[in-house]
This record gives C-alpha cells, sequence and structure tokens, in this order.
C-alpha cells in the first residue's frame, strides 16, 4: 500500500490518479500501474473537500471550528485514520506501508512518516526546506486563512528561527531507522535552501547508522524547478520497490536509473 498525497492544486487528489492535464503528479496511477495499492485521498480544503462557497486552500472555516488545532495537524490526524480501515482490507500488508508525496504533498509525506511507525518508506519530492534557513519560512504560518495556515503557533518564530520549536531536518529524523529519500530540485538561488538539507543529511545518515540502518535515509539535489521530473520518478518508484522487498517481482522490478545530480 502506497498513500500517494497531493501537492498544492485546487483538484486534490485527482492529480495523483491522473484526472488532470500535469503528467507529472499522476504518480499515484503510475505506482497502481506497478501493481501496488494507492490510496490518494483529498485533504482537507482540497478537491472534493472544500466546503460551498469557498475557495481550495481556504482553511477559515476549520480555524473557526477547531482554534486550538492546526491544519496540518488536522491532515495528518486523516491519513491515521484512514490507515486503520485500510490495513484491515484484503490484499494490503500491514508490514509493507509507504507514503510518497510532491510539493505540498510531500510535507505531508514527511510528518506522517515521523508521526505514524506504520510507514515504512517515503518519499519526498520538493518538500519542505529547512525553516531556519529559510527566508520565506513564513509561508507555515501566514495570516490570511484564506491562504492556508498550515501552522498558525508557528507565527511568534517567524522573525527568531533560532527558536522555532521543531524543523523539518529534525522530523526528518523521526523516521530512523525507517526508509526516507528526500528529492529536491533547484535553480539559483536556490541552492542556498538545499545546501541546509545536505548538511543534514550527514546528521540523519549518522542516527540511522546508530539505529542500525545505515542505508536508510538518501538525499538527492537535483538542478532544475520545483517539478516531479520522470528522472526523479522513477528513482522514487524503484526506491519503493526496493525498500518494499518487490525489487525482481515482474513490472516491479528495479530499473536502472541514469543520475545527474551533482551530489547524493
Amino acid at each position: 500500500l502506497i498513500l500517494c498525497l497531493h501537492p498544492t492544486i485546487p483538484q486534490g487528489m485527482d492529480g495523483p490518479v491522473g484526472l488532470t492535464d500535469d503528467p507529472e503528479i499522476r504518480y499515484a496511477l503510475h505506482l497502481v500501474r506497478r501493481g501496488f495499492i494507492c490510496f490518494a485521498p483529498d485533504e482537507s480544503c482540497f478537491g472534493g473537500r472544500v466546503p460551498p462557497g469557498k475557495k481550495p486552500c481556504d482553511t477559515t472555516d476549520f480555524y473557526r471550528r477547531h482554534p486550538d488545532w492546526s491544519a496540518a495537524g488536522k491532515a495528518i490526524w486523516d491519513l491515521r485514520r484512514a490507515l486503520d480501515f485500510l490495513v484491515k482490507l484484503d490484499g494490503v500488508d500491514p508490514d509493507r506501508i509507504d507514503a510518497l508525496g510532491h510539493s505540498h504533498g510531500g510535507h505531508g509525506a514527511l510528518m506522517l512518516a515521523a508521526l505514524d511507525p506504520r510507514i515504512k518508506a517515503t518519499v519526498v519530492n520538493c518538500g519542505p526546506k529547512i525553516m531556519r534557513t529559510d527566508t520565506s519560512r513564513a509561508v507555515w504560518s501566514r495570516p490570511d486563512p484564506e491562504d492556508y495556515i498550515y501552522y498558525p503557533r508557528l507565527r511568534p518564530y517567524i522573525n527568531r528561527p533560532a527558536d522555532l520549536p521543531f524543523d523539518f531536518d529534525q522530523v526528518a529524523m523521526l523516521t530512523m531507522p525507517r526508509s526516507l529519500l528526500i528529492l529536491m530540485n533547484y535553480v539559483p538561488p536556490e541552492q542556498v535552501a538545499a545546501d541546509p538539507w545536505f548538511i543534514a543529511a550527514k546528521t540523519i545518515t549518522r542516527r540511522a547508522a546508530r539505529l542500525g540502518a545505515p542505508d536508510a535515509f538518501r538525499l538527492h539535489l537535483f538542478p532544475g524547478k520545483h517539478e516531479f521530473t520522470q528522472k526523479s520518478r522513477e528513482l522514487a518508484y524503484a526506491w519503493l520497490a526496493n525498500r518494499l522487498n518487490l525489487a525482481g517481482q515482474g513490472n516491479l522490478t528495479e530499473r536502472p536509473v541514469a543520475t545527474s545530480e551533482p551530489r547524493t
């Protein structure tokens, strides 16, 4: 089973399942054709879960009802409740559950894996930057709920990055010793945002090694735009198949992947 989490698009799950015009984000469809069971839900405020009269990404109603929650926390809560049901289905192996997401979905996949040990392998493509060095960290706690507020309680820390209560490299360490692959594209000056992940990778790898899984974490930095390229997708699919011990089984066989990333 692979949870396929959608990026920031109004159509929500329609992207991963192949019902939009963007072929790059049809990863649920691609994985189903490889023989996986995929679950591709609409997150709250996207797709079929946009309240009547509201626009996608508008979290106004949510925070009116749940002022002490976060939209990001609600998304993870929904996914964990879905897993409670999915693991009871025939054909779903509870010991072989992965998560995959691009952009917004990459953030969700990373947080879910950190908080739910049932996720055995995770792929994050163009996911969150490390906040303490990110000059655009304010996007995680926007002032206007119509623009989607991930974490309202981060707002006091936007101008105090050294005091942040958590950061995404620490979240990544919580997934160890399970498998995590982070793929990040960058264009100048975005290399400044990619470099902190490159530095953090050393710490995450050391933690994985101490837990007996030295190969659990991998980071690939690609020069390019914020997209899920064919090269990145093939690397992601091969990683998932290999981590679930499915390489060599029919169309799940790991394919040779030509990579040109400057650093791994």
